[in-house]
């Protein structure tokens, strides 16, 4: 039952999600970092937007969403992901999540998905939701293991290449162009979760999977990681065979996405404000990134190894010894004592 007073300090923050206790340092990966968010600016531009919004941009739009965003995603995807693309394969969603909600139609009840091990425990929950079976294949430091891929066809192989979560890999050209032959052997399709490669500190930026195999890769993406999880914006890149499918599949879930932040985010983007947030954004984690690293390694030296750093916004410390997250709380929480 719900306590008015056990719960004033969630009443009060309007329903975060996850509060942090005075004094602690959060950890949490995949969150940006919400202070340097321009939403002053985003606040203009949805001003503006509101001010001389059209009578028919305020109906009922395209389950696909705003054509002015699908549109400047497109090319913008090209420009920075070299994802290739019409805007008649976009599909805007609220966020990732749903985008993996959606891609839960295409399963039928005998069949089963691929998933990294290790994975998004939020994704796998999406998908486990649905009553779908998850089959668990490895990583290693190239990526996905091909060769412990299964026998038999699956609907959909779910994988992050570009920065794999959690643990940081980058799949290589050899594993990629491996897991497409095998995608295209068995019918599958492959959901390439592109979550936060846009921040790279190390080499050059890696072009999506998409580009090798648009017919063969639904591409997912979000705004959740590169500017804030508030405005709950996402998008899939559709092969044409899924246009129609997924088409139905979004119209029975909310008819489409919020119209005026669409509108907001193609002007955010066609402005270059996006390029300039993602640039001071990488410098910034970049900094953040070397001065923890330097630190854990001053710290504990080569009882550590840092792994999964070249891009995202979140890395790997691997202890010498530690075998039982369990124990370590209790160790951290005499030491705070």
């Amino acid at each position: 039952m719900f306590n008015p007073k056990t719960h004033t300090k969630e009443i009060l923050k309007d329903g975060a999600l996850y509060e942090l206790p005075k004094g602690f340092i959060s950890f949490r990966p995949g969150v940006p970092n919400l202070n340097t968010i321009p939403i002053r600016q985003w606040g203009r531009l949805y001003r503006d937007v509101t001010v001389q919004v059209t009578e028919d941009q305020l109906d009922y739009c395209s389950v696909f969403g705003a054509w002015a965003l699908r549109s400047t995603l497109a090319s913008y995807l090209k420009r920075v992901r070299g994802v290739e693309t019409l805007p008649t394969n976009i599909l805007i969603t609220s966020g990732a999540a749903q985008a993996f909600s959606l891609l839960s139609e295409l399963v039928s009840e005998d069949e089963f998905i691929i998933i990294e091990d290790p994975a998004s425990t939020g994704m796998v929950r999406t998908f486990r939701s649905h009553n779908i079976r998850c089959k668990a294949v490895p990583v290693d430091e190239q990526g996905l293991v091909i060769e412990l891929l299964p026998k038999v066809s699956s609907t959909l192989i779910l994988t992050t290449p570009s920065h794999q979560f959690p643990m940081g890999t980058v799949m290589s050209i050899k594993r990629r162009i491996e897991l497409i032959n095998y995608a295209k052997e068995k019918q599958s399709y492959i959901v390439e979760d592109d979550y936060d490669s846009e921040f790279r500190y190390e080499g050059n930026s890696i072009k999506s999977m998409q580009n090798l195999a648009p017919e063969q890769v639904i591409y997912v993406g979000t705004f959740s990681k590169t500017f804030t999880p508030a405005i709950r914006m996402g998008y899939m890149i559709l092969p044409d065979a899924l246009i129609d499918k997924m088409k139905q599949y979004k119209y029975a879930s909310d008819l489409h996405s919020p119209v005026l932040e669409q509108l907001t985010m193609a002007k955010f983007i066609e402005e270059g404000m996006m390029d300039r947030h993602i640039r001071r954004m990488a410098k910034l984690y970049g900094k953040r990134r070397n001065l923890l690293v330097h630190k854990m390694r001053e710290a504990f030296g080569d009882k550590v190894i840092i792994s999964g750093d070249g891009a995202g916004l979140h890395f790997i410390a691997t202890f010498e010894g530690l075998v039982d997250n369990d124990i370590l709380k209790e160790r951290l929480s005499r030491e705070r004592s």
